[in-house]
């Protein structure tokens, strides 16, 4: 099972809370999950940064895992999925076989 880190940062101040980076990791997980079979992301994130910690474990249903606060000064939170399911052509899928066999 694969598993990766991921983060996001919206520079531009008066572009924030508008929902950017939740979608940017929806697409960006959904991606991985589907193409690399990522099924847990790892995120890191400061403590200093209420906004991200809610979004990643309030909105995306990340789950924390551990703080370190001597030195870095983060939270390290996960979110684990399933594996992808393959779909066959019969079902909708492009699978290219008839639906012979699953790819």
């Amino acid at each position: 099972l694969a598993s990766a880190e991921i983060e996001v940062m919206v520079a531009e101040k008066r572009s924030r809370r508008k929902g950017i980076a939740s979608e940017a990791l929806e697409m960006c997980m959904a991606y991985a999950w589907k193409t690399m079979h990522v099924t847990t992301f790892v995120a890191k994130i400061g403590l200093g940064n209420a906004a991200s910690l809610a979004l990643f474990t309030e909105k995306l249903g990340f789950r924390e895992t551990s703080r370190e606060t001597r030195i870095f000064r983060e939270a390290t939170a996960e979110l684990s999925l399933g594996l992808p399911t393959r779909r066959r052509r019969d079902d909708g899928g492009d699978g290219g076989d008839g639906g012979q066999s699953e790819r």
